[in-house]
């Protein structure tokens, strides 16, 4: 009798041999070339963009006068102390454009005007106000003391001196009375006054503000220029 062939037992299973690492392929090169002129076109529309910035800001700006030269406040402005620059418009910024260039020879510096910075229409004036030999006096005045009517710049008047409170009338004239010219006439903020500049001479500037100080003055309308 044949015996049986034993089993074998805890025998491990047979192991599939390992497959081969899978091949790493590079990145096709042909998926670059969207990245690539994707690229190029965002450079050629940004040297496109600033182009048209450059040109478009040349073609906005505009030609307006200059100083070349210092011209000092009071003096007659000559053509050779002036030249055109070209600038950005800018509404905050008065100027003078380049085609009034002749228009402002020969007026004068109404301030400092420094070379090099550009020409505002505040910066000259017909005349310079004082000129010479006149000053400007301030009047601080009361309804009592001027005439109702408006005064209005070149009106001529006089200035005068009056009595104290409570003294009696004057039978003589005047101490104090000066021709002047009215140069401003503006209501001064919550009062009754208004500040009245008058255009007098240097010998009589003196006297006025004295007078003026006091509160011992009034201003009469000689003739006005309506």
């Amino acid at each position: 009798m044949t015996a049986p062939t034993p089993t074998r037992t805890g025998q491990p299973p047979l192991q599939q041999p390992a497959a081969p690492d899978a091949q790493i392929l590079p990145p096709s090169r042909h998926k670059r070339r969207p990245i690539w002129l994707a690229a190029a076109v965002l450079l050629v529309a940004l040297g496109s963009l600033g182009v048209w910035f450059v040109v478009s800001n040349l073609r906005d700006t505009v030609a307006v006068v200059a100083l070349r030269n210092d011209v000092p406040r009071g003096t007659a402005i000559t053509a050779q102390d002036l030249t055109t620059v070209d600038i950005n418009p800018e509404p905050a910024l008065r100027t003078v454009p380049a085609s009034q260039l002749a228009q402002v020879v020969g007026k004068q510096a109404a301030v400092d005007l420094p070379a090099g910075t550009l020409l505002s229409p505040a910066g000259i004036a017909d005349t310079i106000t004082p000129p010479a030999g006149q000053s400007v006096v301030g009047l601080a005045l009361d309804p009592g003391q001027m005439p109702a009517i408006e005064l209005k710049v070149g009106d001529k008047v006089r200035i005068i001196s009056t009595p104290k409170d409570q003294d009696d009338p004057p039978t003589t004239a005047p101490v104090v009375t000066v021709s002047a010219e009215v140069v401003s006439s503006t209501p001064l903020a919550d009062t009754s006054k208004t500040r009245v500049d008058v255009l007098v001479s240097e010998q009589d500037a003196a006297k006025v503000a004295a007078i003026s100080a006091t509160n011992r003055v009034a201003l009469i309308l000689d003739n006005t220029h309506r």
